[in-house]
């Protein structure tokens, strides 16, 4: 992202066991982003970059990958 300013703007949570690193960024590169926590996952579904507009997650992953 280049520290591009990122609003997250519409998520849930899934509490679930996990090896992965709370902050961590997972993603399928297509459809689907969440980010490990402590005690699951947040799913995003909706964001904004700085001076764009709102998108849904498969739309950003359109022009980003992680």
């Amino acid at each position: 992202l280049d520290d591009k300013e990122l609003k997250i703007l519409r998520t849930t949570k899934e509490i679930v066991r996990h090896d992965n690193k709370p902050g961590a960024f997972l993603s399928d590169n297509k459809d689907w982003l969440k980010i490990a926590t402590t005690d699951g996952y947040i799913h995003v579904h909706e964001l904004q970059l700085a001076g764009r507009r709102r998108m849904s997650v498969s739309d950003f992953l359109n022009g980003y990958s992680f």
